[in-house]
Formats: C-alpha cells, sequence, structure tokens
C-alpha cells in the first residue's frame, strides 16, 4: 500500500509543473523550485538555449526516478517473501 502511495505522490508532483509556470514561475524566490521547472528553465529561460543541459538534467532525473522506483519494488517483493515465509 506505501509503495502505490507514493508512486502516486511522485506522479502528482510531476503533473504539477503547469500550475508553477503559469501561476508563480517558480517564485517568490526559490519557493516553488520543482525538478521539472529546473530542466524547463535550464534549457529554454535564456536566449542562446541550452537544449544539451536540460536534456542532461532531464536524463539524470529518469535515471534517479528509474532507480527509485526499482528499489522500492525490490523492497516491496522481499516484504512479500518475508510475509509468505512467517504466514503474516
Amino acid at each position: 500500500m506505501a509503495l502505490i502511495i507514493t508512486l502516486l505522490a511522485i506522479v502528482n508532483a510531476l503533473h504539477v509543473f503547469g500550475v508553477i509556470v503559469t501561476l508563480t514561475a517558480g517564485g517568490p524566490g526559490q519557493a516553488s523550485y520543482t525538478v521539472s521547472y529546473f530542466i524547463y528553465n535550464e534549457a529554454f529561460s535564456e536566449a542562446p538555449f541550452r537544449y544539451g543541459y536540460g536534456s542532461a538534467a532531464a536524463l539524470l532525473f529518469a535515471v534517479l526516478a528509474f532507480m527509485f522506483v526499482t528499489g522500492q519494488a525490490a523492497i516491496a517483493r522481499g516484504a512479500e517473501r518475508l510475509r509468505k515465509d512467517y504466514n503474516v
């Protein structure tokens, strides 16, 4: 159950990008600065666009998200095995 809640929270956090761009633009200061807004800001904010930097940040974020989800799945499988072994 915790795995599902965690994954849904991550997906919800990624969907907040449109709200941040239209309402606050990451501000005041950097109060609503998220990873997706950071990637957008680095790639498209200044006149000589930095597509490479934005795509590298997006790839790093995707790899970290994949590692997190894989780790969560391994923990869930281990907990399920323990539950079956001890008939809980």
